[in-house]
């Protein structure tokens, strides 16, 4: 399990790697709610991920872990929603994701 989480983290990292150019205030409420998503403040983390997506739309990791963050509220609706978005936005995490969430 400890293998797939970090195949998963490495995913995810070379997504974001590659991925366009994002704003400069994306990023940061991006930053920020990573921060509150790891302090366990998922209100918080997903407040934070909207202001990313509010400031640039096209920004997939936001969405990706905005899907995360629903899916730590136990939101499955939501997380699928959002998981789905990113997938439509070309990342493959988000593909991932939420055919796994559908599959259940």
């Amino acid at each position: 399990m400890k293998i797939a989480k970090i195949a998963t983290l490495l995913v995810c990292l070379i997504s974001f790697g590659f991925s366009l150019e994002v704003t400069k205030d994306a990023l940061n409420y991006f930053n920020q709610a990573l921060s509150y998503q790891q302090s366990n403040q998922i209100d918080k983390a997903i407040e934070y991920y909207q202001k990313a997506i509010n400031a640039d739309s096209s920004f997939s990791e936001a969405y990706l872990n905005l899907g995360s963050a629903y899916l730590d509220k136990g939101d499955l609706a939501n997380a699928k929603l959002y998981m789905q978005k990113a997938c439509s936005l070309g990342n493959s995490a988000g593909c991932e994701n939420y055919n796994t969430l559908n599959a259940n």
